[in-house]
């Protein structure tokens, strides 16, 4: 009796393993054979945004990967024929993917980035979106050239750019239909999450819109590592919009001493997202100064927040715009802690405050920062 017991539960455990066996991916490729040393590279992001490397010698133009498999996820493959240097984003030759359950093979009978995929039901449903908004993508490519094309005059006429605006906006509108037809129809694939979702929702969505949206799409999506992603984003987004208290934060000031935005209550408080390498923001900074010499002695300030890594760079541009308000930052770039926390995905940005340290207002810039001081300071 024991004995039996002893087979069947081994039985059982030889059952579970060859179940997980199964759970793997594989991915088989042949590029033509340059005769030399080359290395692939297949490059991901986990759960924390980090991205992971994976590398194999390419041999005869044949190389291969695979790994475990828990949910559907975007990869690069990028090729190296010098094969001996480690992955960088300078590689030329590069493949973007999606990886499933299964074998993909790829084919190429020259680089890699000419490959055809084939055994792969996600990447053939990606294409098959890819082709249904090719036309507006060659439309918005033809309106860009449009405007480096026009004279210089064109270019600063308020009448020229309003009417490229409203030509990008109609072929926006017609593309984020059939996103978002795309995606009702497919809510239990992962390439609505990946391409059909962020054109339907444009770079800065209302929480609300997102939200629902996000919500239509199947569970064993939404939990996909960019699944998750978007959730965290979600969340990010409803804890820093209009009417909610700013969180708060810890980072030192150009001499190291530790500043909290709660350190300003009483005051309406910009907080003002930049860096010294941003154009943009350094373009914007002379509003920022005219508004804070403004209403500096009117119960205001700014709170400065540099997506900087350099502390020399962070400093000179301090010193050049001449920014007599607080900063403060903690140098790692676009991994600042205080930029994660208010959902940053672009620079300049920035979050108007009142006393209590309520998010009153965002994204001033310009005349519309004054006009919104004037406003609130009156």
């Amino acid at each position: 009796m024991k004995k039996n017991l002893f087979f069947a539960l081994l039985s059982a455990l030889v059952l579970v393993a060859c179940q997980k066996q199964e759970a793997k991916y594989e991915i088989q490729a042949t590029i033509a054979d340059t005769g030399k040393p080359a290395k692939a590279f297949l490059v991901f992001q986990n759960d924390s945004g980090e991205n992971v490397i994976d590398s194999v010698l390419i041999e005869k133009g044949s190389f291969r990967f695979s790994g475990a498999y828990e949910a559907p996820f975007s990869a690069t493959i990028a090729i190296d024929y010098d094969g001996n240097q480690p992955f960088s984003r300078q590689l030329e030759d590069r493949l973007n993917l999606f990886v499933e359950q299964g074998k993909i093979t790829l084919t190429s009978p020259d680089s890699i980035k000419n490959a055809e995929i084939s055994g792969s039901p996600l990447n053939a449903l990606s294409q098959e979106y890819d082709s249904l908004v090719a036309d507006f993508q060659t439309q918005k490519s033809e309106l860009q050239n449009e405007f480096r094309s026009a004279s210089e005059e064109d270019r600063k006429s308020e009448a020229f750019q309003q009417q490229l605006n409203e030509r990008w906006e109609a072929i926006e509108g017609k593309e984020k239909a059939v996103a978002y037809d795309f995606l009702l129809a497919h809510k239990e694939s992962f390439i609505s999450l990946a391409k059909a979702l962020p054109v339907y929702l444009g770079y800065d969505p209302q929480v609300e819109t997102f939200d629902s949206v996000y919500s239509l799409l199947s569970p064993e999506v939404r939990n996909t590592i960019l699944g998750r992603t978007y959730a965290k984003r979600i969340e990010t987004l409803k804890a820093t919009q209009v009417g909610k208290i700013a969180p708060d934060f810890t980072q030192n000031d150009t001499v190291g001493t530790a500043v909290s935005l709660s350190d300003f209550r009483g005051k309406y408080v910009l907080l003002d997202f930049w860096a010294s390498w941003c154009g943009p923001c350094r373009h914007e900074n002379p509003f920022v100064v005219s508004a804070f010499e403004k209403y500096k002695d009117k119960n205001f300030t700014i709170l400065g927040v540099s997506l900087d890594e350099s502390k020399e760079d962070w400093l000179k541009a301090i010193h050049d715009d001449k920014l007599a308000w607080t900063q403060v930052s903690d140098l790692k770039g676009w991994k600042n802690d205080a930029s994660t926390l208010y959902g940053v995905r672009g620079i300049p940005a920035n979050f108007l405050l009142d006393p209590d340290g309520k998010i009153i207002d965002k994204n001033l810039r310009g005349d519309k920062l004054v006009e919104a001081l004037e406003k609130y300071l009156q």
